[in-house]
């Protein structure tokens, strides 16, 4: 049973797994085989095979995070490669 009757503390009890306590099934309870996919996907999109090494920026790291960096709006596939694999995409 919950000790607090805070709206967090109701929250996190009604949706924690819970498998140790006796509140038995109910109709709110998480249904684990009942799961959204962890990764997207888009049936029909066109795949294209991006370069697998990382690109050097020619700007100052400083530059862009700062917005002082005028952007043209592109990117290619060098860039995107790049980005992906850096933010472990």
């Amino acid at each position: 049973m919950v000790n607090s009757s805070s709206p967090v503390a109701r929250l996190h009890w009604r949706t924690s797994l819970g498998f140790d306590d006796d509140r038995g099934v109910e109709e709110w309870r998480l249904d684990l085989s009942n799961q959204p996919s962890s990764l997207k996907s888009y049936p029909g999109a066109e795949t294209i095979s991006l370069p697998r090494k990382i690109s050097a920026s020619a700007i100052p790291a400083g530059d862009v995070l700062s917005g002082m960096v005028p952007r043209d709006g592109r990117v290619d596939d060098d860039v995107l490669s790049t980005v992906l694999f850096l933010a472990a995409g």
